[in-house]
């Protein structure tokens, strides 16, 4: 078992985990963030760069790590899963996605001080490998207030 000393009034910074796999712009896709864990500021942002340009994906998230093949990379987060809305990435290979938790109709909007969640971004690759798509790494967030 594994746990966290949390100072109070401080919200932990997300941390990466799992790897990125090769694709057709380069190295690998990785996910990023800027922004307050805290729910209460309501302004975190998903962020990936090193995708393929001008190719639609979705940030999606998960209850807990997982590590297995998916299509031409890896799928790092599991559980029970919740995506978001596509976007496109743009001509620089880079695309984000503002998280609002206020938006009951989203799967963010049900997200409570506390969660910790598991984000990855899963996107369309045609022009790499077998499976026409690939994944990012993956990012831990646990959210406060």
């Amino acid at each position: 078992n594994t746990f966290k000393i949390r100072r109070y009034g401080t919200c932990d910074e997300p941390s990466t985990f799992c790897s990125t796999a090769p694709n057709s712009a380069g190295s690998g896709a990785l996910i990023g963030s800027s922004g307050s864990t805290n729910i209460s500021s309501n302004n975190l942002v998903l962020s990936v760069t090193g995708a393929p340009a001008n190719t639609p994906g979705i940030f999606y998230f998960g209850t807990n790590q997982a590590s297995a093949p998916f299509g031409d990379g890896f799928r790092c987060a599991g559980g029970s899963l919740a995506r978001l809305s596509v976007l496109f990435i743009d001509a620089t290979g880079a695309g984000s996605y503002p998280l609002d938790f206020t938006n009951t109709n989203s799967p963010v909007g049900s997200l409570l001080a506390g969660d910790t969640r598991y984000f990855q971004f899963w996107f369309r690759d045609n022009a790499f490998g077998a499976a026409g798509y690939n994944l990012s790494d993956a990012l831990e967030i646990t959210l406060c207030n």
